[in-house]
């Protein structure tokens, strides 16, 4: 399999998307967590 610099860049460029993804995910819990904490 011949890896070019274009194809390196859209690995990244996914991975990091997917990471994100997950990181605001997991944001969104948290937040949703604080703010049930705060009203109980």
């Amino acid at each position: 399999m011949h890896v070019t610099s274009h194809n390196i860049v859209t690995m990244v460029l996914y991975s990091v998307n997917a990471i994100y993804h997950q990181f605001r995910v997991f944001i969104h819990i948290i937040h949703f967590w604080y703010i049930c904490y705060l009203n109980s």
